[in-house]
């Protein structure tokens, strides 16, 4: 099964540990049990699953992401029921990814480079990203300094700054500009202004 095909619709499929689809939801949003599945997940999929279904199940994060391509993001919600534990796929189009994929063309970045900085731009800890990605948190701190390296940045915040090609220069001719506007309007400066026009 091409999980991507799902991104053209809202579509869910629901997985057990052994990545056998379970359930596949309708285009109404319903749930269709399925008897006999011959349905197989893409292998990079699976592998993802079988990550999870390995971790201990008090460690294991109830969301986990991946990236499946450039604009498309696999969503993975992780549910314990009767059936046991069971995994929900959903696969959306990352509405971050022209932003992301431009700074990963312009600073040469891996994609798990990538991947590594659409966490941290989420807001994720080294921690967090260690758990999602099935890494250890050494190996998230090395990315994070090759991206930091890659980027020219002096921190997390430069570095994201410097992703969206945030100027503080600019930012800062802004503020003065306000200020000075906003002195403009004190009470007992009308008078200047309305002589200056």
């Amino acid at each position: 099964m091409q999980i991507t095909t799902l991104a053209s619709s809202p579509s869910f499929v629901v997985v057990d540990t052994r990545c056998r689809v379970r359930y596949v939801s309708a285009p109404d949003g319903e749930f269709n049990r399925l008897v006999v599945s011959r349905v197989k997940l893409q292998d990079d999929v699976e592998a993802f699953i079988r990550k999870l279904a390995a971790e201990p199940e008090e460690a294991a994060s109830p969301v986990s992401v991946g990236l499946l391509s450039d604009n498309l993001v696999l969503r993975v919600v992780r549910v314990v029921g009767g059936e046991g534990i069971m995994f929900i796929l959903s696969v959306e189009e990352d509405r971050n990814c022209d932003s992301l994929a431009r700074a990963a063309r312009r600073h040469q970045l891996t994609r798990r480079e990538t991947e590594v900085l659409s966490l941290i731009l989420d807001g994720s800890s080294a921690g967090e990203i260690a758990q999602m990605l099935a890494l250890s948190e050494h190996t998230v701190q090395g990315y994070f300094k090759r991206l930091l390296f890659k980027t020219g940045a002096r921190n997390r915040v430069s570095m994201v700054a410097g992703i969206f090609d945030w100027d503080p220069q600019m930012r800062g001719a802004r503020s003065i500009a306000s200020s000075v506007r906003a002195q403009d309007r004190a009470p007992g400066r009308e008078a200047l202004v309305d002589a200056t026009a």
